[in-house]
């Protein structure tokens, strides 16, 4: 998938009557194999934490910074998502 896709689809909005989004089933296993290994977190105090400085500095200083991708999910919560189990094992010890 195309990176320009991907952030189209990261920027879907939808609303609780708006109707469903049918993607193809392709775009959902790749999307599945893709988010496979990740970890969520949550700010407990967003007012004194920077979530998108968070989401930028973990990476480096994991050693990661080019093998994990950080995103927000909501305003408090984040997701890391790792290419191998490995580094995945490796952040969680």
């Amino acid at each position: 998938m195309s990176d320009n896709t991907r952030k189209r689809m990261q920027d879907i909005m939808l609303r609780a009557n708006d109707a469903p989004i049918v993607l193809p089933n392709p775009v959902c296993v790749q999307a599945a194999r893709s988010n496979w290994f990740f970890i969520v977190g949550t700010l407990e105090n967003p007012r004194k934490h920077n979530l998108r400085a968070i989401i930028g500095n973990l990476p480096r200083a994991w050693g990661m910074e080019d093998t994990v991708v950080g995103r927000m999910l909501h305003a408090r919560k984040f997701q890391f998502v790792f290419q191998t189990e490995e580094a995945l094992n490796l952040v969680l010890k």
